[in-house]
């Protein structure tokens, strides 16, 4: 906005020496009279204020919460995609970053959909609506695919929402830079397309995601298979997966209508109704069921919402926290900026400011009394966390080692039962945080997660 009125601007200032000219400005309160110098005032202020929000989010990258919740979706890599965790945001195009007076004017979010992806969300939501568009020139009006905040007969929606194309070429774009490719992005299609208008979605789909989309294998009704990780499919070379609300439209053979065997989009439960650790159920979805589908639970914080329904509880720092205690996978949150305690909250890994290599030599993780993360040297010595493959169930070794005896001493301990290992999301370590209490309160038990191969590389082993 600053650039494309500050360049009519500077020629302004070239035209006419005279600072103390009136220029007049249309405002909320009317025609205003300002001069030059005034109005270069206001512009910078403007500009400021723009930049404000850009340099929050650079200053949130590369911070530890950036960092640890970096390496959280690293260990989850490994997991099934029914226990691997997607923070999201909810109505992700619904942005105060693209509002005007004619559109957007109740965002659920903050950032632009850019910023969300450079926030650590991994999980979008676009809603699609065949709308009449009023961008470009008049001769190009007409129906268009829009991202809208509306009913399913179009109320709500706005002429000039942005397209489908464009909100695809913003994560397209994202996913463009190096540093992003190894990672994979959920996008939720909340599909109030019209009859007839599939094929110009799998048109931009196309253009924009093409070979990166995890598309549904075999025919009729499939969800995202909930045995593969993410580590496998960016093997194939895809980064988005695509799901809707089940399989009655037309891209059925790009789009998962659900999860696993749960064909009717995400599965979706609520703050209040999930319980807190070690309850962690609902009367719909068991601890069996959350470990084999993504369950989403989403909030809604746009005023329209508070006054004319019931929004539910939100998802506070607190509620995050339980969240990831009970292993959650997607959490949709509303107005998220860069240091929300959310983000913070989502962290139930690494300990605050670790690793660090203090001192040089700290290629071995530990689990901590707290049941955080540390690096250590690996020559310590220590006992071991060895988790039984497919299960929550952990064991402690009764003897202790250097960090590369742990192997063979969980194998022997157990009868081969279980092997050494690391959580890979909240639940499995509250569960690993019982079992050093089982077995006598244990302190610090050696982790099988190092960077011993390359230096800030960390690397899971055995986490399935």
């Amino acid at each position: 906005m600053a650039k494309g009125f500050a360049a009519p601007l500077e020629s302004k200032l070239h035209e006419r020496a005279n600072w103390g000219a009136p220029v007049l400005i249309t405002t909320k309160k009317g025609r205003q009279a300002m001069n030059l110098k005034q109005l270069l005032s206001l512009m910078l202020m403007l500009s400021l204020a723009v930049g404000a929000h850009a340099s929050d989010v650079d200053n949130y990258q590369g911070s530890w919460i950036d960092r640890a919740l970096s390496m959280q979706r690293d260990l989850g890599d490994f997991t099934p995609l029914g226990q691997a965790t997607f923070l999201g945001t909810h109505n992700s195009y619904n942005s105060a970053a693209y509002s005007s007076a004619v559109r957007y004017v109740d965002p659920n979010q903050s950032r632009s959909i850019r910023d969300q992806l450079r926030m650590d969300v991994r999980a979008l939501e676009f809603d699609l609506h065949t709308y009449f568009s009023m961008q470009g020139w008049f001769w190009d009006w007409g129906k268009e695919l829009l991202l809208c905040h509306g009913q399913d007969n179009h109320a709500g929606c706005s002429s000039y929402d942005r397209t489908f194309s464009q909100g695809l070429r913003e994560i397209r774009d994202w996913l463009d830079q190096p540093e992003n490719r190894d990672e994979v992005i959920l996008l939720y299609l909340e599909d109030h397309i019209d009859g007839g208008w599939y094929d110009d979605a799998i048109t931009d789909l196309d253009h924009y995601l093409g070979d990166g989309i995890y598309r549904p294998e075999g025919s009729g009704c499939q969800g995202i298979p909930m045995d593969q990780s993410r580590s496998e499919i960016l093997a194939r070379g895809k980064q988005v997966i695509l799901v809707t609300d089940g399989c009655a439209n037309g891209f059925s053979s790009w789009v998962h209508g659900g999860v696993g065997d749960y064909t009717h989009g995400y599965p979706t439960t609520s703050v209040e109704d999930l319980g807190g650790y070690p309850h962690c159920a609902t009367d719909q979805f068991n601890r069996a069921f959350q470990d084999q589908h993504i369950l989403r639970i989403n909030e809604d914080r746009t005023n329209l919402s508070n006054t004319f329904s019931d929004p539910g509880e939100p998802i506070t720092p607190a509620a995050l926290r339980t969240m990831m205690q009970c292993g959650i996978n997607l959490a949709g949150m509303d107005k998220l900026t860069p240091w929300d305690g959310r983000l913070k909250a989502a962290v139930w890994s690494w300990n605050r400011g670790e690793p660090n290599n203090a001192g040089s030599g700290e290629d071995c993780a530990e689990h901590l009394f707290s049941g955080r993360f540390n690096d250590a040297s690996c020559s310590t010595q220590r006992r071991f966390a060895c988790k039984k493959p497919g299960s929550h169930d952990w064991y402690i070794t009764a003897d202790a080692g250097s960090w590369s005896e742990g192997e063979q001493l969980c194998r022997n301990e157990t009868n081969g039962s279980h092997r050494f290992s690391v959580p890979t999301h909240g639940f499995d370590n509250e569960k690993l945080k019982e079992a050093k209490a089982y077995h006598g309160s244990v302190g610090k038990v050696w982790l099988n997660y190092s960077d011993r191969m390359n230096e800030g590389e960390w690397v899971p082993g055995n986490p399935r």
